[in-house]
């Protein structure tokens, strides 16, 4: 699907289906696994250039969108990319690449390893001018006014982004875990690519993002420590995946409860079920205006589901991973 677009989203709003498709060639770059990577060369001497044009405009209160890849975070970007005030980047790795080189975990973009988490003393000066430089050519170009950014390894640097904007509104997405498992799982097989000894898939080229978990956040928490040896020799999906989510979500409360007037949780299960009452509130907690064209976008798309059947784990992470959904709310 070209830039996230479907039927219902060009029937809402032509001129923001042309903003996204915009936004995905000349601001969020081309990651691992997708087409077009050869564009990436072209969008980053774009940037640079947009970057340095004097737009005079800011951002006020930026959105960020975090929570665990397939956890919805993509649904909701763009329900609120319908908001007349908003211009949405899904995933810009390419821009936090750009503004601060430790950024890369996947290895779309460069072949240093990047870092899971970075503080608030990684948002220096030289930081926050390239990044602002970058949002405020997007603002400009795009005539929109907030900027909502959905990148979900970014629940492992709140306090990096609170540092950059301390008025930023932070959306966290939770999703039940065996639901987000079995997700990441069928994605990574259907867009994996195996070629020649090169692997690249969910977990970046030859498995580094994967590695970076366990090595820079799994091994460094105490609520993970019974499993992080097992961890580092996971191979299967699904294993990886509900690790991943258990990182993702203590990352994301414990953020949660350090942060509260800055994160909003949102929880899938209650947008598929109540998308005007859940829209709303993530509008009024972001102080954005009433907007009826993404709530009924929203009532168009989403619809109740059944819950996904489980899935073998290992043995030695199956416990702490049922644990922790249960602790989660979800049952």
């Amino acid at each position: 699907m070209i830039a996230e677009l479907d039927d219902a989203y060009i029937r809402a709003s032509r001129k923001k289906s042309l903003i996204r498709l915009s936004c995905e060639i000349f601001f969020e770059g081309r990651p691992l696994t997708s087409r077009w990577r050869w564009l990436n060369p072209l969008t980053i001497a774009f940037l640079k250039s947009a970057s340095r044009i004097p737009f005079g405009r800011k951002d006020s209160k930026p959105i960020f969108i975090v929570g665990s890849g397939r956890s919805g975070t993509t649904l909701l970007g763009k329900i609120i990319s319908l908001h007349p005030d908003v211009g949405f980047l899904n995933e810009p790795k390419l821009m936090w690449y750009l503004a601060n080189p430790e950024d890369d975990l996947i290895g779309s973009y460069s072949k240093t390893d990047g870092r899971y988490r970075l503080e608030g003393r990684d948002a220096s000066a030289r930081v926050r001018e390239r990044i602002d430089g970058m949002y405020t050519a997007f603002l400009g170009l795009t005539q929109t006014r907030r900027i909502a950014d959905k990148y979900p390894e970014m629940v492992f640097r709140i306090p990096y982004l609170l540092a950059l904007y301390p008025d930023a509104r932070i959306i966290l997405v939770l999703r039940n875990g065996w639901d987000t498992t079995r997700s990441i799982t069928r994605w990574s097989n259907v867009h994996g690519n195996q070629d020649k000894g090169l692997s690249e898939d969910w977990w970046g080229r030859n498995s580094r993002k994967y590695r970076l978990l366990v090595d820079q956040v799994v091994s460094q928490d105490p609520d993970l420590a019974d499993i992080s040896q097992a961890a580092g020799t996971f191979s299967q999906q699904p294993d990886r995946a509900a690790v991943e989510w258990m990182a993702t979500y203590l990352a994301g409360i414990r953020e949660f409860k350090r942060n509260p007037a800055s994160i909003q949780i949102l929880r899938y299960e209650d947008l598929i079920q109540d998308p005007m009452g859940s829209i709303s509130k993530i509008f009024s907690f972001c102080d954005m205006p009433p907007s009826d064209i993404p709530l009924n976008y929203a009532t168009k798309i989403l619809y109740d589901h059944p819950g996904q059947k489980e899935l073998p784990l290992h043995p030695a992470i199956e416990e702490t991973f049922r644990t922790m959904i249960s602790e989660a709310g979800y049952d």
